[in-house]
């Protein structure tokens, strides 16, 4: 028996199952989506092409905040703090 199917698992758009230790990780692991993060995408992560490919490292990006020298991550950005 696989290994690779006995754990608990997040079902990917698609099909594909990841371990549910692989959802927040940092890491995009669902092929095309980035559904397995809860603020990353593909376009800040980099998604697998296919089931069990690796996705980039994700990063933080931040807002330059107007007229200073402030950033703040981007997920502060009108969060009415």
């Amino acid at each position: 028996e696989d290994d690779f199917l006995n754990f608990e698992q997040f079902v990917c758009p698609g099909g594909c199952p990841i371990p549910k230790d692989y959802m927040d990780d940092g890491y995009c692991d669902c092929p095309g989506t980035c559904d397995d993060e809860s603020f990353w995408d593909c376009d800040t992560c980099g998604c697998p092409d296919n089931c069990g490919g690796y996705g980039s490292p994700c990063f933080e990006p931040f807002f330059q905040c107007p007229g200073s020298n402030c950033t703040v991550p981007i997920f502060y950005v009108n969060d009415n703090f």
